[in-house]
């Protein structure tokens, strides 16, 4: 396919997957496309983020489970354009589609769906086209989307790893009292009655709904301030769907 190549060269691709079956599986798929090669697989996001630092250009493909470092991905977005950079993943809720386009992501392709059509929907995303799924208008009850500022997309996503308000602070570099106003003031603002059902809603849109594939929480001694200049949830998409709910709290009560 002529558009993939870039003047005399075929069009690099970085695959994204911890898995290294996985991996291999994709790069053979990948391979399918005219004019994409070589694809360097298995590398992690620090690694691809490395070498974009280093000036490396090229296509990024990301294999994800479980929970999505949107704020990652942002960035390799950013860097990367006008390259792409496309999501794989086995569930595609409305919060995941949502966070992706925030993100700058060009293409979200279900992995459900036959080869043929994968490959057909990889090759339009590493054309320039925005590839992403419908999403079924009754999944969700009223869902509005949320811009949050940077330090309340942190403070999100550090409710969802189950922190409290003290280890939130170490975290953030806050006081105790300062983490408990951001708080009272995103209740108000995204319309959660406690921190549980705010971790809820953070938790819908940082994961991708494959509770087996979250990754596992660290232990709180371990836990080390986060760098300031990196962001969580850039937009918070809120709903209601009381059967995902409740196999949340059990997860997170478990």
């Amino acid at each position: 396919m002529e558009e993939l190549r870039f003047g005399e060269s075929l069009r690099r691709v970085f695959l994204i997957s911890e898995v290294p079956f996985y991996a291999e599986a994709l790069r053979a798929l990948l391979s399918r496309i005219p004019g994409v090669d070589p694809v360097v697989p298995g590398l992690g996001c620090d690694e691809v983020l490395k070498r974009t630092a280093e000036g490396e250009k090229a296509d990024i493909v990301i294999e994800c489970g479980g929970l999505v470092d949107w704020s990652r991905i942002a960035e390799l977005s950013r860097r990367m354009a006008p390259r792409s950079v496309i999501l794989l993943t086995r569930q595609v809720p409305a919060e995941m589609v949502c966070q992706a386009r925030d993100s700058g992501v060009r293409g979200l392709l279900d992995l459900r769906v036959p080869v043929a059509e994968l490959v057909r929907r990889m090759e339009r995303a590493l054309s320039g086209e925005a590839v992403f799924p419908e999403t079924e208008p009754s999944t969700l009850h009223g869902p509005k989307a949320i811009r949050l500022t940077p330090r309340e997309g942190q403070l999100v996503t550090l409710l969802v790893q189950g922190l409290k308000n003290k280890e939130i602070a170490y975290q953030l570099g806050l006081s105790e009292g300062t983490v408990k106003v951001y708080l009272s003031r995103l209740f108000q603002k995204v319309g959660a009655k406690d921190r549980f059902e705010l971790a809820l809603f953070g938790l819908r849109n940082l994961a991708n709904g494959e509770f087996s594939c979250v990754e596992p929480a660290r232990s709180r001694k371990s836990v080390s301030p986060a760098p300031m200049g990196r962001r969580g949830l850039r937009t918070l998409l809120v709903g209601t769907q009381n059967g995902w709910n409740q196999t949340a709290r059990s997860a997170m009560a478990g």
